[in-house]
């Protein structure tokens, strides 16, 4: 799915898709997997070519890669939203190296395998041992955040925390969706567009809703790795 900018009334002329490769070239799903940090780096470079003001918004990974830019000290957008953000702490979840007997690798054989087969008959799928899998990534995370920046987080993906979901500096509120249903969601577009506007928007931290995040998070720990 994509972000539909013009959602939040930005026309498309205005409206830059940055780019992992760089120099907002198309990419691919596979250029996704490798390491954030150089990716951090391209795509600061891409946002210090842009004319302010620079309001970003982005899914999924962009919050790991804005952890980054941060912390490189790479040019910045003046604001950020990210919606589906992973929590600024990778999962506790050790993937052993391939032909290593040690806890989880049953489980890393079977991911691979499954992975495999989804390549083999034309099926995207992610890889376990890739740089950008969330076992092997290291903590970022900046002590404050050094812009406004707004992270909407989907109800549904409190299943996967073993750990905090919000990182200082940041308004946290929760949608109650799916990871790529945020992308489509009435209430994430509205509070994203409040933000950029750069009109107050009240964070969920002590809420129903955060109580919500807190209750799935506990009740799933059982079947977390």
């Amino acid at each position: 799915s994509k972000l539909d900018a013009s959602a939040l009334g930005f026309p498309a002329r205005r409206t830059i898709v940055l780019s992992y490769r760089g120099n907002r070239g198309p990419y691919e799903a596979a250029d996704t997997r490798k390491d954030l940090l150089a990716v951090a780096r391209r795509v600061g470079r891409q946002i210090g070519t842009i004319r302010p003001p620079r309001l970003l918004l982005g899914h999924s990974q962009a919050g790991l890669i804005l952890d980054r830019i941060i912390v490189e000290g790479a040019p910045l957008p003046d604001t950020a939203v990210t919606l589906a953000g992973p929590p600024p702490f990778p999962p506790s979840a050790a993937i052993p190296p391939p032909g290593v007997a040690s806890r989880g690798a049953p489980g890393a054989s079977a991911a691979r395998a499954f992975s495999g087969l989804l390549e083999t008959v034309g099926v995207a799928s992610f890889d376990i041992d890739s740089p950008a899998s969330p076992p092997n990534l290291r903590p970022i995370l900046a002590s404050t955040s050094p812009i406004p920046r707004l992270a909407v987080w989907p109800l549904a993906d409190s299943v996967w925390l073993d750990s905090d979901w919000r990182r200082p500096g940041e308004v946290n509120v929760v949608a109650l969706t799916d990871h790529v249903g945020v992308t489509k969601n009435s209430y994430a577009y509205a509070v994203a567009d409040d933000f950029l506007s750069g009109r107050e928007v009240a964070g969920h931290e002590v809420s129903w809703q955060g109580f919500l995040v807190g209750a799935l998070r506990y009740a799933f720990e059982p079947w977390r790795p």
